[in-house]
């Protein structure tokens, strides 16, 4: 055997004592194949071998002096079998890699491999520390973009923290990356989406153009699915949140009709605001409105309030009031006329006799159940036009009701 390999070093030009080291080492390393070699026609090795009884390992691959329970053999066209212990271990074939240990692992050095893929389950993958220890956080990273050197990249992760937090980031990024979006998926459909500076949630629904979410008692999901005693909170086309939620203490039970809406939130303030330069801009005249809102149909004004922020000046006298031109005089009906050269933090409405007359005895106004309402604040100057004004400004609070 020795005498062959010589012959086939001398062919691949090794002389002298190299030729005869590299054929001690092949015969070495054939020798447990019981007369195994090279053919001379093709550089196959053959060759056999005995494993212990009820080894899964076959016979006919490379084989070692010092472990002759291990082996590296082919059991098939395009298959290569890795043995350990009479077990096959590995299996590399057309179908890709496969292994039954427990797992892969990874490390810095060979010999103390820090983390292991591993299978849990059937079907379950899993990312652990060192099996020895198992006490190491692990993680997941998966990058959109990073250069060569890892000193630019954006990458996502999923990781467990120090402080025992299970944390999911779309948002991890270094030199050049940017910060992106998290978002939930079902198909190509996105569901939940979190903005990349951690400061915005948009929740989506596919349930045609309506985009919201829902908080359920049962297991059922969506907008627009079923979910007993559930409460949905709808983003309209214009931006508007519809909040459609029952307060179970406030349900009533229904007696002989049929019960179409109960317990419903409905009850919210709003805020709005006028510079001076709105004041300004109403021009050489000494009367001047500025609108505030539109109401939509069916809603109440349960509370109406002028607070002034800014201390006018600039004419002799300045007037604000609210309200609206379906009442009485013309935008008087929600607050009535108080001085805009107040101090500041004067607040008017807050007491009955600066009430409207829409809202002064009944505390609650409907201006129309089926039409939309504007409502305006009037200003009115004396002494100089409404362009003399300085420093006006001031706040419209409006506590309103939507009926069903």
């Amino acid at each position: 055997m020795k005498r062959v390999w010589a012959g086939i070093l001398v062919g691949l030009g090794l002389l002298g004592a190299a030729r005869e080291a590299w054929a001690d080492v092949v015969t070495s390393v054939l020798s447990p194949f019981g007369g195994g070699g090279v053919s001379a026609s093709a550089p196959v090795f053959t060759g056999s071998a005995t494993f212990a009884a009820g080894s899964s390992c076959t016979v006919g691959g490379f084989g070692f002096d010092n472990d002759t329970d291990s082996m590296v053999y082919s059991p098939a066209a395009g298959t290569i079998n890795f043995c350990a212990n009479n077990t096959v271990r590995h299996n590399l074939g057309p179908g890709g890699f496969y292994t039954n240990t427990d797992g892969l692992g990874i490390g810095a050095s060979v010999a103390v491999p820090d983390t292991f893929w591993r299978r849990e389950a059937a079907g379950i993958f899993g990312a652990v520390g060192v099996v020895t220890a198992g006490t190491n956080s692990q993680g997941i990273r998966l990058y959109n973009a990073r250069d060569s050197g890892g000193t630019n990249y954006e990458r996502a992760a999923l990781t467990w923290n120090p402080a025992n937090v299970f944390s999911i980031s779309s948002s991890e990024i270094a030199g050049t990356g940017t910060a992106r979006p998290l978002a939930l998926e079902t198909g190509t459909n996105q569901i939940m989406t979190f903005g990349a500076a951690g400061t915005s949630i948009a929740f989506m629904s596919i349930s045609g153009a309506v985009r919201g979410f829902r908080i359920c008692n049962t297991n059922a999901a969506g907008i627009g699915q079923a979910c007993g005693g559930g409460a949905d909170f709808q983003a309209s086309t214009t931006g508007t949140l519809n909040t459609i939620a029952s307060l179970g203490g406030l349900v009533l039970t229904a007696s002989t009709m049929t019960a179409e809406s109960t317990g419903k939130l409905s009850t919210s303030s709003h805020a709005y605001t006028w510079s001076n330069a709105q004041v300004v801009a109403l021009g050489a005249v000494t009367t001047g409105d500025i609108n505030v809102v539109t109401l939509p149909a069916r809603t109440q004004v349960v509370d109406a309030m002028v607070v002034i922020t800014g201390t006018a000046a600039g004419t002799t006298t300045l007037t604000v009031s609210c309200g609206d031109a379906t009442v009485g005089a013309p935008f008087t009906n929600l607050v009535l006329a108080g001085s805009a050269q107040a101090a500041a933090n004067t607040v008017y409405g807050d007491v009955l006799a600066e009430r409207g007359a829409s809202i002064d005895t009944e505390f609650f106004f409907l201006p129309s159940y089926t039409a939309t309402t504007l409502v305006t604040c009037r200003f009115i100057s004396t002494g100089a036009n409404l362009s003399a004004v300085t420093g006006s400004t001031g706040r419209v609070i409006l506590t309103t009701r939507l009926l069903p």
